[in-house]
């Protein structure tokens, strides 16, 4: 999500967090949705912000829908992003076992991310010509 200059100008603060086991977020001991809940509400806490724009990406939709749902009154706003609201099947598929698996590590998700750029960036509907006129920055 972008979010404009004036907005944190204005008193907002970004804070991002990862999932259990995602960006060398360890798994703990009970790794549930109740218990990163309860770990977001606390950082919130810490960090003394009173209310919060709870965006949820990607397979993090699940989670941002229920920290929204057990601590509304910390949740200002709730904001999907190609977000998986829930996970409905029991045997999980091959393909998402191996995304989970390179995601996993820091290294093998860049790795995998430089060899198979042009891949990736068709399924998601990044056009190459558009790729190729952005900033090494953008890219």
């Amino acid at each position: 999500m972008l979010i404009g200059k004036k907005a944190l100008r204005d008193g907002f603060k970004f804070v991002s967090v990862s999932r259990f086991g995602c960006l060398r977020s360890p798994f703990i001991e009970k790794s549930t949705v109740e218990n990163k809940a309860a770990l977001d509400a606390a950082l919130l806490d810490h960090l003394e912000i009173d209310e919060a724009v709870i965006l949820g990406a990607s397979a993090g939709g699940h989670l941002a829908l229920q920290f929204a749902y057990y601590y509304p009154d910390l949740s200002r706003a709730l904001a999907l992003l190609s977000a998986v609201s829930m996970f409905i099947c029991e045997d999980i598929p091959l393909s998402t076992k191996i995304i989970n698996t390179i995601q996993k590590s820091d290294f093998s998700d860049w790795l995998v991310l430089k060899i198979f750029r042009t891949q990736f960036s068709d399924m998601v509907g990044i056009l190459q010509d558009l790729y190729e006129k952005l900033s090494p920055g953008d890219k």
